[in-house]
């Protein structure tokens, strides 16, 4: 089971965190790689964050998704109308 969320959560997080991601490969081996120009820097905080408050808070994984999604829902429709 914890294989499967780690994959899932490597897989997830360069479309999450990054506008691009391209396909290399390396002989017979496909690997995403960020492009880093299209880093998306809010998304990035708000990922940081909810690491930072995982490790040291120790919340459940309901309240760090409840809070991100309300960071994301105060970014998107509050702050990001003022810019």
């Amino acid at each position: 089971m914890v294989g499967v969320v780690l994959n899932l959560s490597v897989g997830f997080a360069p479309h999450a965190v990054f506008a691009g991601v391209a396909t290399r490969r390396f002989g017979s081996i496909y690997l995403e790689v960020s492009c880093w120009p299209t880093l998306q820097g809010v998304a990035a905080l708000i990922a940081l964050a909810a690491l930072v408050a995982m490790l040291r808070l120790r919340p459940g994984m309901g309240w760090i998704l409840l809070g991100s999604g309300l960071a994301a829902a105060i970014w998107l429709q509050v702050i990001r109308s003022l810019l």
